[in-house]
């Protein structure tokens, strides 16, 4: 549907477009502005989107050359670009480069299309920003775009991902909302600039660039930074090779039982992200406690236990963990209060925490540890249905054994 509303209003004003020879140059500029902030557009996992400055430039497009030609170059560069990043698809024919490239040229399209409509209603301004109505009608364009780009990209993923589209749009403005705000501001600027000269445009694109360039810096930031820490899990494996196997097992289990209660996007990340790193404080604990092949004494159990604390200490502060650093702390907490190390109880301790606590178990149950040989699966599901409203949380109990039943009739463990 998007794609062939998008051929229908592309059809329209390519043939409307009229391009002089004073404007061929403005033209070029948003054509090559255009190409280039989609080639490198930052991809955001969790939203399985990507945030690039796009946006601006179709906005700033249509008030300086007039809504038709400016959907025009818009549409046309969506379409370059779109060829260049699908073309490895494309030529294996895959049919996702195809999926690709028709809903995405087809949304900004229609995107453009009914932002030209919107243009004309308000009578927007063209060429230049003079009185304070102008900047509003421009701003107001701009929110236009926002908006409509948000609601056909949040629905085609929702559509892909079972995501909740409420939760995908929500989600997206509160992460980015600064980016957008820096957007809007650089859309006028370049419609005043224009008025200039659009050499002086030049100066517009500048922030553009920095803003982008800086949250792609930070985009890669944060991926160093959490693989640095799954590197130093990646060491414990060589002192205790449980421990990092665990840590990888445990990590998909708990996104697993996270999107079977309903969490989506970076939330369910951001769980299996520190899942990941769960066990990061047993850095701290000597050999002959960690390796220990009997049961540990109170003063070593003491030490054991503290391996939570350190974990936390080691993620607080890490801006990429957020507040989601204290779930390691609290990830032996249990349901009924006796957990450690502050004795939360029930909805007390924070849901991602009781996540990854049940994931946690079900994998140790199963597994070989020097103490005692793994469980059978029959007596694993057993000792998990004692556990639940006394260890953990009922809830979670039963959003565990869906997915491994679900996971035994695909075949899995």
């Amino acid at each position: 549907m998007v794609t062939a509303l998008g051929a229908i209003s592309s059809a329209y004003f390519f043939s409307q477009a009229e391009f002089s020879r004073e404007t061929a140059l403005i033209s070029l500029l948003f054509f090559v502005g255009i190409v280039l902030s989609d080639l490198f557009s930052a991809v955001i996992p969790a939203f399985r989107r990507q945030i690039s400055a796009s946006v601006a430039l179709w906005v700033a497009g249509a008030l300086v050359l007039g809504g038709v030609q400016g959907a025009a170059v818009a549409t046309l560069a969506t379409l370059v670009s779109e060829l260049y990043l699908r073309w490895p698809l494309l030529r294996k024919r895959d049919p996702m480069g195809s999926h690709f490239l028709a809903f995405n040229v087809g949304q900004v399209a229609l995107l453009m299309g009914l932002l030209v409509f919107f243009l004309e209603v308000i009578d927007a301004p063209q060429g230049g920003l003079v009185t304070p109505l102008d900047f509003g009608k421009a701003g107001a364009s701009f929110v236009f775009a926002v908006l409509l780009n948000s609601l056909l990209v949040s629905s085609i993923v929702t559509l892909a991902t079972s995501q909740p589209f409420r939760y995908l749009t929500r989600e997206w403005f509160h992460d980015f909302s600064g980016q957008y705000l820096i957007l809007g501001a650089t859309t006028l600027l370049l419609v005043v600039l224009n008025s200039l000269s659009p050499w002086h445009m030049l100066l517009g694109v500048t922030p553009l660039v920095l803003v982008h360039l800086s949250f792609r810096s930070y985009l890669s930031l944060r991926e160093v930074a959490t693989r640095t820490f799954e590197k130093v899990v990646e060491l414990l494996e060589r002192r205790d090779p449980y421990t990092g196997y665990h840590s990888q097992e445990v990590a998909k289990l708990a996104g697993a039982i996270a999107r079977e209660l309903g969490l989506r996007g970076a939330e369910v990340e951001m769980i299996e992200a520190v899942a990941r790193v769960h066990d990061i404080g047993k850095i701290a604990v000597p050999d002959r406690i960690l390796l220990k092949e009997g049961k540990l004494d109170p003063e070593e159990w003491e030490v054991m236990k503290a391996h939570s604390q350190i974990g936390a200490d080691l993620l607080d502060g890490l801006r990429v963990y957020g507040k989601y650093a204290k779930l390691v702390r609290w990830e032996h907490e249990h349901w009924d209060g006796t957990g450690y190390p502050d004795g939360l109880k029930g909805e007390e301790i924070p849901l991602p925490a009781r996540i990854i606590a049940a994931a946690d178990v079900w994998h140790a149950l199963i597994s070989d540890r020097p103490y005692r040989p793994a469980y059978s699966r029959d007596k694993a599901l057993d000792i998990i249905r004692g556990m639940a409203g006394r260890e953990l949380d009922p809830k979670i109990v039963g959003a565990l054994l869906r997915v491994l039943e679900r996971q035994q009739e695909e075949g899995g463990e």
